[in-house]
């Protein structure tokens, strides 16, 4: 355990002090410092929250299981009703909290882990069957798919059903079991995709960037540019052409 958690602040630490210098590299020219300082305060706050939560025993969690999902699934029903949920750029993702903004679905990550977590300790022995170890937990996890994607928002979705299907596949449910429930959810997110020219768009922009390096694919393309203009060295802080 003190292995994995050492790798785990190791990574985390590094990708911290990475995304640091790449803000201020890609920032510096047009705003200064105030996007790392920015950063720098909620990375503190985020460090600070950890180190809390170390004296924390994650065990007590398994008592709060079910309040802390239905609690993630009002606020995701909640931030999808208009005047409430922050509408910006086609998407209901975020509450407005005066001082910050609050995405739902990050507190819909920790319920339906905490939940899943707490469903698969509880009904171990019977987690081989269909019924137990797919078609219920499928029941706690499809509202809180189908509400982040409802946003919309595909990433968080295809995460969580990852997420979703690790759990259930150590807590003993059988993998072909998951294949079956795989293939649906793929299914619908296909539809889902194929239903809405806009969203079809992006996946052909992330299949063909360079045919639309104008356009969606801006970003990727801009991107690429970078990567390879800097090579393995890069091209030096604050020197980057995009």
């Amino acid at each position: 355990m003190r292995i994995a958690s050492t790798i785990l602040v190791l990574c985390v630490g590094g990708l911290l002090a990475l995304s640091m210098v790449m803000l201020y590299s890609s920032s510096m020219v047009q705003q200064g410092a105030h996007y790392l300082l920015l950063q720098l305060v909620w990375g503190a706050f985020g460090i600070l929250t950890c180190v809390v939560a170390t004296f924390f025993d994650y065990r007590k969690f398994k008592k709060f299981a079910c309040p802390l999902f239905v609690v993630a699934l009002a606020l995701l029903g909640l931030v999808l009703v208009p005047g409430i949920g922050m509408h910006i750029n086609g998407s209901r993702r975020w509450l407005n909290l005066r001082f910050a903004s609050f995405q739902p679905s990050e507190a819909a990550k920790f319920g339906l882990i905490v939940i899943l977590a707490w469903y698969g300790e509880r009904y171990h022995l019977q987690m081989q069957k269909f019924v137990r170890g797919l078609l219920l937990p499928g029941l706690l996890i499809l509202p809180v798919l189908g509400l982040i994607i409802k946003e919309p928002d595909l990433g968080t979705t295809l995460l969580l059903a990852t997420i979703s299907g690790i759990l259930l596949l150590l807590s003993g449910t059988r993998w072909h079991h998951l294949v079956v429930g795989g293939v649906i959810v793929l299914g619908a997110l296909f539809l889902f995709l194929r239903s809405s020219e806009v969203r079809w768009k992006r996946v052909e922009t992330w299949l063909h960037p360079e045919e639309n390096r104008a356009g969606n694919g801006y970003q990727a393309w801009q991107a690429q540019i970078a990567l390879g203009a800097g090579g393995t060295t890069g091209l030096g802080l604050g020197n980057g052409r995009q």
